[in-house]
């Protein structure tokens, strides 16, 4: 058993921006805009600092309509994460956070 690799192992993938996602799949799905077919497109990856997640996107050729959305794809910590950050310029709060559907911000 030392030698097999674990399930998530072999389904998420590292992220990494110089090699094309190859692991994408592609299904057909309804439009809740139009109620016709549309495309989703599915990513398992692993993203530095943040572990397995899912990145999801769908398109509707027929009427434009568009959606992304990120889910955690891996086994939640039994306990949590805090992190803090000491605002002191306009600059600081230039920057993105991703966090879980469980995660909380406090400002």
């Amino acid at each position: 058993m030392s030698g097999e690799k674990s399930t998530s192992e072999t389904m998420f993938m590292n992220l990494n921006a110089d090699e094309a996602a190859s692991e994408i799949t592609e299904i057909e799905s309804l439009c809740v805009k139009c109620e016709k077919n549309g495309i989703t497109r599915i990513l398992l990856t692993k993203i530095p600092f943040y572990k397995e997640i899912i990145l999801t996107s769908f398109e509707c050729l027929h009427c434009g309509e568009t959606n992304n959305q990120t889910q955690f794809g891996g086994k939640f910590q039994e306990q949590g994460l805090q992190v803090k950050l000491k605002v002191e310029t306009k600059k600081d709060l230039n920057r993105q956070v991703v966090i879980s559907e469980i995660g909380r911000a406090h400002v």
